[in-house]
């Protein structure tokens, strides 16, 4: 059971990973006010609403697609940048 699991979520990061044009890191202000960094795979329905509403004052990301990763500060650690890379193939 557990290497099923596995498999599934290794096929799951494999189809994700395959929209690689689709993962965007967004630098922003969050609810509190906090700056804020996110990786966001945009569903590629919404990718061209989602590139020409960035700036906007107000915009929920949730609405585009799933935020891979987030926090708090203006760039994401090495870390969560090299998790970027290594389960995604996504670099700056």
């Amino acid at each position: 059971m557990f290497s099923n699991v596995l498999r599934k979520r290794s096929f799951t990061r494999q189809a994700e990973a395959s929209r690689l044009d689709h993962i965007v890191l967004v630098n922003a202000k969050n609810e509190a006010g906090e700056n804020a960094w996110f990786y966001v795979l945009v569903d590629q329905g919404k990718l061209n609403a989602f590139l020409s509403n960035q700036g906007m004052s107000l915009m929920n990301i949730h609405d585009y697609g799933r935020i891979l990763y987030s926090g708090i500060g203006s760039q994401p650690s090495d870390l969560i940048k090299w998790h970027m890379h290594n389960e995604y193939g996504f670099t700056e």
